[in-house]
């Protein structure tokens, strides 16, 4: 049986839970280790992620780019891999 190590969560990776906890109003609550699981396979509507995206906007006062590819917005690792490469957003 292989096993997973799991990744210590960063800061980022901690405030987007942070937003997406504040941006649902306590409703949507993601363990940490479930950073990597697809959103909608955590049981997240599309409008939640619509919230989360625009709660993430307004904390880190950046602006997503209407080019930006679907699969940013997959999970949380892919949303806080995307903010670190591409927008430069660093904890």
């Amino acid at each position: 049986m292989q096993t997973r190590t799991l990744e210590p969560v960063d800061a980022l990776t901690n405030r987007l839970l942070t937003i997406l906890a504040r941006s649902s109003d306590g409703a949507v609550s993601i363990d940490p280790g479930e950073a990597e699981r697809p959103l909608r396979e955590l049981g997240i509507t599309s409008v939640a992620i619509l919230n989360f995206l625009v709660a993430i906007e307004d904390d880190l006062s950046m602006e997503w780019s209407p080019d930006q590819p679907r699969e940013t917005f997959r999970s949380i690792a892919s949303i806080a891999e995307t903010l670190r490469d591409a927008y430069h957003v660093s904890l």
